[in-house]
């Protein structure tokens, strides 16, 4: 069975098409199963903390209508709808983020890496730094994201890879056993 568990409409501010748009498509593909994970702007964050992060997403005043529009959705089609959201990992806010996540009726939560606190909370496709040690600092935050139990599953681990070349020799496999730590973490939760 086709499943799309990683699904993002005009809510997420940077994809285009709309919830129906997408089930449209999804139909024409034979897809049985779909999960919309729009990216959410932190809004389990400190106002202070949130206002260093450059990147927006969906509002906070949007999530609602998101939860809305998503459930009245599922009535019209015959595919299996699920809700769900796509949300960053920052280490010292998991009980805020366990919170909030609680506090609404999703089925799914994707967990994601965009932006690392020890660089400046830039977007990690715009870091510049010595690639193993950038990787590896990813990885390790990927690893803490995972250990948290916080999510589902990890969305976009290639954005580290996508940053700064992939070493080779030695260094690669550095950053091998890495990943390698990050999926056994994955593999006890």
């Amino acid at each position: 069975m086709l499943i799309d568990y990683h699904m993002h409409t005009v809510y997420s501010n940077h994809a285009v098409g709309t919830i129906d748009d997408y089930l449209r498509r999804a139909e024409e593909l034979g897809i049985k199963e779909v999960c919309f994970t729009e990216h959410i702007s932190r809004q389990y964050l400190p106002e202070d903390f949130k206002r260093q992060i450059p990147y927006t997403w969906m509002l906070d005043e949007e999530l609602e209508l998101y939860l809305r529009d998503v459930k009245a959705a599922a009535e019209r089609t015959p595919l299996t709808v699920r809700v769900g959201l796509e949300t960053d990992y920052f280490a010292g806010y998991e009980e805020e983020l366990q919170e909030f996540l609680v506090s609404l009726p999703l089925d799914f939560v994707l967990g994601v890496v965009h932006l690392l606190p020890m660089y400046g909370l830039e977007y990690v496709m715009h870091v510049e730094d010595e690639p193993v040690r950038f990787l590896i600092n990813y990885l390790e935050y990927v690893k803490k994201a995972v250990e948290s139990g916080l999510f589902d599953s990890m969305a976009h681990l290639h954005l580290g890879w996508q940053a700064v070349p992939w070493p080779r020799g030695s260094d690669g496999r550095l950053v091998e056993d890495a990943l390698a730590e990050v999926v056994a973490a994955a593999h006890k939760q």
